[in-house]
This record gives structure tokens, C-alpha cells and sequence, in this order.
């Protein structure tokens, strides 16, 4: 199994990029396997013969003239080689028919000699009745490098006999072809123009080959009496089986004298298994007797031969030198290029029947705009002396008021359920519309490689063979990044009007998905997509809306193109959360900017950092070429009421609509985190709804800052509603901004004062120190730059030199303990029966007595009646450090 020579070079690449990224990961081991030598120039060899069978984009590209010679004929030199010399010979003289014999056999005096020493080294020779396929004689490539070559040679009997008898049917060419691949191999010409005469000739007729199964030729064909011997002694018998086991001793003998008189009686006679030798005897025999017979069948056709002529063997005649071609090679392949050389195809105007499923009105006063409204008024009613809090106020009912006024209401007219044949029929429409455009491109892509083939058959195979493997992705890939700028001006129009029907076949879908949600449908059928953005003129966000599945709203191309346009100054956007600021707006910008010569750089909180590299990888394909870089900021916003907070930025969780979720409120908890962690309800609003958890410290913290607010701090507060912990987490935001006013100040007073010494170097001019950060801080009050926390914390910010990044000390990792099978848990296994007094078995809830939550909460509630059980075994993973 072989596999495209690509693999190893992509995997060079990547184990190159892993080598020196690996001076930035010092202590990390890593042990790059080690791949198998290989020469590049073979590589490149095979890329080149290859490249004949693979299309474009597989390695077709690799296609080289650069490395072709001109073609040497072995044919073309006269001091041709031997066996080249007796396969011509052995051909012509089979060709000729003619009853001579070559002068390449043997002296005819040695004919019958040199048969039986050809025949005696194929040891053992088949009989003249042997079957022997000879449909298999004709050219075989296996002849000329294997001992095939003595076939001929086990089979001489048979072959000659068949031969002789005109008993084959197969033709006198394949017969050619077969004695000439046999001489080539090896086969000698004396046995070959042997069976030759028998075919071609009848002067072998009178002749019988020995009826005999087959022949060992090694064996000789005269008796030895060296090999009797051998018989006769391998078969001697034992003294237990002569005559003199029966032998008794004299009664003046001794022992001794009696076992040497019956040893020396027994060495002067030979007792021999007489059946046995025998036997062996008659085999030997008759083997030399049919090898005997053997002889005398090869004699009668020496004698035969010796009356046939010799002739000169044939000789190699000239070869026919040929011109050098002045045929202009084809083209090998089909590029993707190839396929845009013609005209592109001319696309009516399709449009699809525009879907009218809405009605809409004035949005109605609501009951939280109203809740909202009070939010406001609690706010401007708590004298604060800060100007900050009460320009916050005031933007906030701005913000209410702006809000009120643009706040439509849409209705379906139908229910979600009566409205599905309409939106099928609209997607079966958009389907249709699809097809038939793609269908037109086919076939005006099909034009150009019939021509650059010159076959006008687009049916043809060999137009099939090479044409490259297109199908909808790979048309839509042609808009990316690198490709689109070979495209003619007629053809990226009609690709880019291929791809916004994509859109809207897409969009199709969507809407019949969520026939069964009226909030889901009423959204999708609001975003209209291209309502404010070209497509043409923005190839990477319909790039993105394929790939995606998505429509690109209004907002979100608004927002875009400001961040696309350039000012040459910074912007400051913002758009509610959940609204694909990570997922669209990011991905739409940095496709956009990163033309191949910038590199574009999205800097996002750590937290975000690997959530935003995979989003880009993922939707910023379409960019080939362009360069984009990911950086995780820290210390943006600090992470201080739980590990929950530092992954609900950003995260875009798919929650059923009729989802509630619950928010634990702790200390220090600012609006924008609070938003943050309540917007992971995408559908907040629209069916999912938020449940507050309020610890009683936090309670009374809310309590004091309404009581603190409404300035009348004697007066309880018996409940607390979303109202109020709006309040109180704005109340949050001030006293976070407030402690982080002094340390803004500080910094950036201390960059003016660099920025101020920097410039009198280069310049010998005097910078005044801007009044910003004054103007700034004259909106608090009571600010006190002189607090040792101010100091501390500026200490850690501006010495990034002795910063340490904080790490939580952790427990020693705990001993795993070793899992055991209790015999009780077997038979409960093998019976069914459980044994509820076993200590193999234990309450499944009895564990949590151990926990803190246990303080608050009677874990024995879980656990009466024996509830659920588990084993033991199960209960307890790791060793208690107090049982070492």
C-alpha cells in the first residue's frame, strides 16, 4: 500500500514549526519520532511519474518536462546479448518450418547424451500421460526470471507427445512466443528445437515414449550393487530374530565363553529380512529399468534427428531507426484554473418569491420598561455628590428613552405549525434555484478542458479522467482569499451570485426549523439578509455567512464597517451581549483587514483567549493566506466571587427557550459582570427566564445600600426584587470604578511625565501636562491618592518586572487505592439476590456527610429506607490520608 508523497512533506513542516516553538516551552519534552531516510530526488521522481494519474489540487501540479531524457532502444545496438540472440534464433527457425537444425545444438553424435544430462537436472520427469495445461503455452513474463524454465524439461515426455500429435490448440504464435520466452530464461535450445521438430515436423511419429508414471533420472539406468549392499545391510535382523537366539549353553561353559561362541556364530552368517530386502530391491529395479527405457526413447529420437540437416542460425537483423517525434505532447492534466479560461455562464437575475409572514405595530408600553423606569428614579433620587453617578444616571434614562422610541412588535400571521407549507414550499424553491445554477456552472466549466484536450466530447473519458473533482464546496472555495483574484470579472460575479443563493437556501432552512418556536421564527424572519451590505464587495463575510450558516444582521455589518473603515484614530463599540460579537463581528473585521500584508492582532481576555483562536480558526478559512493573531490579556477584569465568573464571558451556551437559570450573587458583583453571566440566556426575555440567589450577606449588603440610597437608613426593608439588585449592583459599579480611579490617575499622569521626557530628547520642547486625568478625577470625590492599597497596587502594576502571577497551592495528588471485588457483590451478581446486612454495600448518599454543605443540610433525608445503594468498593476512590 503506498500513500501520496504529500504526507511526509506536510509532516516535515509540522515537526520543523513544533522544533522551534519548542524554545519558548524550555522545560516541556517532547521526542519527535524519527522518519525513515529517504532521497528527495526519488521523491521528486515520483511526484513527476505520478502527477500523470492525479488531478488538479492532488498532485497534478507536480507535472515536469525538466527532467526528461530521450528515450535509448535496447534495440538499437547490434552487440545484442545472448540470450536475446537464441530467443530470435528459436523464433525464426519455428517461424521458417523447415526441417533443419540450428548450429547452436549440440554435436548429433551427443544428442541422446545431452537430452538425459538436460533431463537428470529436473529430476523427477512426469510420464508421457501426465496432464499438462497446454493453454498455458504462450508468453509468460514469470519464464524469463524463474525456474519456470524447466518445465519443459519435467514435462518433456508429455510435451513431446502432445506436440507430435498436433493434440494442442493453441496457435503457432503463442507457441513461438513460449519457446522464445523459454530460451531466453534459460531453457537449453537442444531440448527446445527437440520439442520444435515434434510440433513442426512428423519424423518422431513412429516413436513411443515408455509408458511410465514418471522417471528419477538421478537413480541411473544400470543396476548397483552398492546400493543392493546398502539394502541388505539396512535391513539385517536382529539376534533375537536368528537362529542363534536359540543356542544353549554346555553345561562345562562358562558364561563368558558361551555369549563369545554365539557372538562369533551370528558375525559368520548374514541374516537379512529377506521380504524386505526384497521389496526394495524390486523398486530399485524398476527404476532402473524405466530410466533404461528412458535412454533408449532419447537414442531412437538422437537417431531420428541425426538425419535432419544443420543451417546457420538466423541473424539479428538492423533495427529501423526512427525520427524524433514532432507530435506537441497533450496537455496531462486539468487544472482548476483551466476550468475559468472560457466564458462564464450567463445567470438571469433568479430571484425567489419573497416571504410575507409578519405583521407589525408600535411596541406597547411594557411592564418592565415601567420597572425600568423606577430603576432610573431610585437612581436620580440617591444625592449623590458624584458627578460620575449622575452623569450614569442620566445616560441610562437617555439610553431608556432611545430605546422605548425604536422598540417594534412583530406577530406571525398564522400559527407556527400553519405556516410550515408555506416555508416548505419556500425552501423547496430555494433548492430548486440552487441546483439550476449549479448545473449552468458545470457545464460552462466543462467547455474549456474538452478544448484544451481537443476532444469536443465532453462525454469522453479521457476528458472524465482528467477533469478536476468539482462540486458545491469547491466552487464557494474559489471566493477565498488567493483565489478569487485569478477569477474574471464575469466569473466572480456569477460565483458570488452562486453563493448568495447559498445564503438564502440556508436561511430556508433555518425558518423551517423553527416552525415549531414563534419567538425563533419571528427572529429569523426579521433578519433580512444584504439589506445593507454588498456582497460583492465583501467576499469574506459571504464566505462567512456559508460556512457559518448564518445571515449577518444589519447591526452586525454596521458595527463591522466601522471597524473595517480607516480613520487613523481608535473606536469604541458596543452591542448587547449575545449579539455575535465573538462569532460574526471579530471574525468579519479580521478576515477583512488581514489581506496578506497585515497582521492582524485580536486581543480578548484570557478567559476568552483559546475560545477566540478556535473561532477564528474555524471561521476565518476563507482567509488562505492572511495572517491572524490571538493574545489573551490578563488582568483586564479581576476574576474575586468564584471560578464560575472566568467562563461566562464570551461562552455561547444552546439552552432549550423555556430554560431558567440561577445567578448567585456575591461581593463586589458589578453590573457588567452580573450582565455577563445572565446574557449565557441567549433567549432571555423570549421564553428563558433568571432566578436570584441571594446569600444573606449579600442581602444585608443590599439592604444598606438601598437604605443608604433612599437616605433613610432606620426604615427595614421586608422584600427585595430584581429592581433592587439592579440598583444595588450599580451601586457596586461606582464603588469599582471609584477604587480604580486613584490608580488610572496615577498611571497615567506617569506616562504623560515619561512621554514629556521622551519628547524633550528628541525634540528640546516642552510638553504640558494634560488636564484630562484632572478633569476626570473632579468628578469623584473624596479620592485619596495617599492610601497604602493605592501604593501596593501600584506597585504591582507598574514593577512588571517583579510581578509573579498568584498560583493556588494545592493538596498533594492522593494515592489511588486499589479496586477489590467483594464475594458479596459476586453472588449478587450470579443470584440476583442482594444482601442488604453485607458491609459490601452502603447508602449512595451517605458520603456527602462529609462535605460542608452537609452543615446546612440533613443528608440522613437521602438515605432513609435504604434508598439507592452502591458497593462500597465504588464509595471510596483514593487512600484517606489519615489511614497511612
Amino acid at each position: 500500500m503506498t500513500q501520496h508523497s504529500e504526507f511526509r512533506r506536510l509532516i516535515c513542516k509540522l515537526f520543523n514549526e513544533l522544533q522551534q516553538m519548542l524554545v519558548l516551552y524550555l522545560d516541556a519534552e517532547i521526542k519527535l519520532p524519527i522518519l525513515r531516510t529517504t532521497e528527495d530526488s526519488l521523491i521528486k521522481r515520483d511526484d513527476i511519474r505520478s502527477s500523470t494519474f492525479r488531478l488538479s489540487g492532488f498532485g497534478a501540479e507536480a507535472h515536469s518536462a525538466k527532467f526528461d531524457l530521450i528515450y535509448q532502444a535496447r534495440d538499437q545496438d547490434q552487440q545484442t546479448s545472448q540470450a536475446f540472440q537464441r530467443a530470435f534464433s528459436i523464433s525464426s527457425w519455428l517461424l521458417g518450418a523447415t526441417a533443419t537444425l540450428c548450429e547452436g545444438i549440440s554435436l548429433l553424435a551427443e544428442l541422446s547424451p545431452h537430452l538425459w544430462s538436460q533431463l537428470a537436472e529436473a529430476d523427477p520427469i512426469s510420464g508421457p500421460n501426465a496432464e499438462i495445461d497446454l493453454s498455458r503455452l504462450r508468453y509468460d513474463a514469470q519464464l524469463l526470471q524463474s525456474d519456470l524454465y524447466k518445465v519443459p524439461l519435467r514435462h518433456f515426455l508429455s510435451l513431446h507427445q502432445n506436440l507430435a500429435r498436433q493434440s494442442t490448440s493453441t496457435s503457432t504464435f503463442d507457441l513461438i512466443m513460449w519457446f522464445a520466452s523459454l530460451s531466453m530464461g534459460g531453457t537449453d535450445l537442444t531440448v527446445l528445437q527437440t520439442l520444435g521438430l515434434a510440433q513442426s515436423t512428423d519424423i518422431f511419429s513412429h516413436i513411443a515414449a515408455p509408458p511410465v508414471e514418471s522417471f528419477v533420472t538421478k537413480e541411473g539406468k544400470l543396476a548397483k550393487q552398492s546400493v543392493l549392499e546398502q539394502i541388505a545391510e539396512a535391513n539385517l535382523l536382529p539376534k533375537s530374530r536368528t537362529p542363534v537366539a536359540s543356542l544353549v549353553k554346555y553345561g562345562h561353559e562358562s558364561h563368558a565363553t558361551f555369549r563369545l561362541r554365539r557372538d562369533n556364530q551370528y558375525r559368520s552368517y548374514a541374516y537379512i529380512d529377506l521380504g524386505t530386502v526384497m521389496s526394495a530391491v524390486r523398486v530399485k529395479f524398476k527404476t532402473w529399468f524405466d530410466n533404461k527405457r528412458l535412454h533408449d526413447y532419447l537414442e531412437q529420437l538422437g537417431a531420428s534427428m541425426t538425419t535432419i540437416p544443420l543451417a546457420p542460425p538466423p541473424v539479428v537483423p538492423w533495427t529501423l531507426r526512427i525520427a524524433a517525434s514532432s507530435i506537441a505532447p497533450a496537455c496531462g492534466s486539468i487544472s482548476s484554473d483551466d476550468l475559468f479560461t472560457g466564458a462564464a455562464p450567463s445567470l438571469p437575475d433568479h430571484q425567489v418569491e419573497a416571504l410575507d409572514l409578519l405583521t407589525w405595530s408600535a411596541s406597547p408600553q411594557l411592564d418592565c420598561a415601567l420597572r425600568l423606569t423606577e430603576l432610573v428614579d431610585n437612581l436620580d433620587r440617591s444625592g449623590t455628590d458624584s458627578s460620575f453617578e449622575k452623569d450614569y444616571a442620566r445616560d441610562l434614562r437617555a439610553s431608556l428613552d432611545s430605546l422605548q422610541g425604536r422598540e417594534e412588535h412583530f406577530e406571525l400571521r398564522a400559527p407556527p405549525l400553519d405556516l410550515r407549507p408555506a416555508l416548505q414550499g419556500y425552501h423547496t424553491q430555494c433548492h430548486c434555484l440552487l441546483i439550476s445554477i449549479y448545473e449552468e456552472i458545470v457545464v460552462a466549466v466543462s467547455v474549456a478542458p474538452a478544448q484544451l484536450l481537443g476532444n469536443a466530447d465532453l462525454e469522453s473519458s479521457l476528458a472524465m479522467e482528467y477533469f478536476p473533482r468539482v462540486s458545491p464546496s469547491w466552487f464557494l472555495s474559489q471566493l477565498r482569499f488567493g483565489r478569487r483574484e485569478k477569477l474574471t470579472t464575469a466569473w466572480r460575479a456569477c460565483l458570488v451570485q452562486y453563493a448568495t443563493i447559498f445564503t438564502i437556501y440556508f436561511r430556508a432552512g433555518r425558518l423551517l426549523k423553527c416552525s415549531h418556536s414563534t419567538e425563533d421564527l419571528i427572529a429569523e424572519l426579521r433578519n433580512i439578509p444584504h439589506t445593507n451590505w454588498n456582497t460583492s464587495e465583501h467576499l469574506d463575510a459571504l464566505s462567512l455567512e456559508v460556512e457559518s450558516n448564518l445571515t449577518i444582521r444589519p447591526v452586525q455589518e454596521e458595527i463591522a464597517m466601522e471597524m473595517r473603515s480607516e480613520h487613523g484614530h481608535n473606536r469604541c463599540m458596543k452591542l448587547h451581549m449575545g449579539q455575535g460579537k465573538s462569532s460574526v463581528i471579530v471574525p468579519m473585521v479580521a478576515a477583512a483587514v488581514a489581506d496578506g500584508t497585515k497582521l492582524v492582532r485580536v486581543v480578548v481576555a484570557k478567559a476568552q483567549s483559546k475560545q477566540m483562536a478556535q473561532m477564528l480558526i474555524a471561521k476565518c478559512r476563507c482567509r488562505g493566506n492572511g495572517h491572524i493573531n490571538i493574545s489573551g490579556m490578563y488582568g483586564i477584569w479581576r476574576r474575586s466571587a468564584g471560578p464560575a465568573r472566568a467562563y461566562t464571558r464570551g461562552i455561547d451556551l444552546k439552552l432549550p427557550t423555556n430554560y431558567r437559570a440561577a445567578i448567585t450573587l456575591g461581593a463586589n458583583l458589578t453590573k457588567d459582570r452580573l450582565t455577563q453571566a445572565a446574557m449565557r440566556m441567549r433567549k432571555l426575555g423570549q421564553g428563558q427566564t433568571l432566578t436570584f440567589c441571594v446569600p444573606g450577606e449579600i442581602k444585608r449588603k443590599i439592604e444598606d445600600a438601598l437604605k443608604k440610597a433612599n437616605g433613610n437608613g432606620n426604615v427595614p426593608v421586608f422584600d427585595i426584587n430584581v429592581s433592587n439588585i439592579l440598583q444595588w449592583a450599580i451601586s457596586e459599579t461606582f464603588a469599582d470604578v471609584r477604587r480604580g480611579m486613584p490608580l488610572w490617575a496615577i498611571q497615567g499622569q506617569r506616562f504623560i511625565y515619561h512621554r514629556n521626557l521622551w519628547d524633550q530628547v528628541r525634540t528640546e520642547g516642552v510638553t504640558e501636562m494634560s488636564n484630562l486625568h484632572s478633569r476626570k478625577c473632579a468628578q469623584f470625590t473624596n479620592l485619596n491618592f495617599r492610601t497604602s492599597a493605592l501604593q501596593e497596587e501600584q506597585e504591582r502594576e507598574l514593577s512588571p518586572e517583579i510581578e509573579q502571577e498568584r498560583q493556588v497551592q494545592r493538596p498533594a495528588p492522593a494515592e489511588p487505592l486499589t479496586p477489590t471485588l467483594h464475594r458479596d457483590v459476586v453472588s449478587f451478581w450470579e443470584t440476583g439476590i442482594l444482601k442488604r446486612t453485607s458491609k459490601a454495600f452502603r447508602p449512595a448518599f451517605e458520603t456527602l456527610r462529609y462535605i460542608k454543605a452537609a452543615v446546612d443540610f440533613d443528608v440522613t433525608q437521602l438515605i432513609r429506607d435504604g434508598g439507592l445503594l452502591v458497593t462500597a468498593d465504588f464509595s471510596k476512590t483514593v487512600i484517606e490520608p489519615f489511614s497511612y
